[in-house]
């Protein structure tokens, strides 16, 4: 896939018995990211639009079974981070361009294989 030069961290919440746990998977990918703004009832409402795209090829079976494993509410980011606790976790907007997950299109079938993430920060 063209353009797949940046690094991105998954980052996949999962809850256990034994507590939260934060996995962090890094790849590359493509990232976009867009202002968007209305004007509502309640006055003006902005958010940050983030798309990234990662291709399938050369992925370990890891990242790919993290990236179908992906759900709204994880969290993309751009670069390599680590996140050990729920703290971390909340934090990463606020410390790193990232992104909570919105949407996840799998797009693996055809030309160019690639997941599809959308998310808002």
């Amino acid at each position: 896939m063209l353009m797949a030069t940046e690094w991105v961290t998954l980052v996949r919440h999962v809850r256990t018995t034994n507590g939260d746990q934060y996995l962090c998977h890094a790849c590359k990918g493509s990232w976009h990211s867009q202002n968007k703004a209305a004007v509502t009832a309640n006055g003006l409402q902005t958010a940050r639009l983030v798309r990234c795209r990662v291709p399938v090829d050369g992925l370990t079976a890891e990242v790919a079974s993290a990236l179908g494993a992906l759900a709204p509410g994880d969290k993309v980011v751009r670069g390599v981070v680590t996140v050990p606790d729920g703290k971390t976790f909340a934090a990463l907007g606020r410390e790193h361009e990232a992104a909570t997950l919105v949407d996840k299109h799998d797009n693996t079938r055809g030309r160019f294989p690639h997941y599809y993430l959308e998310g808002v920060s």
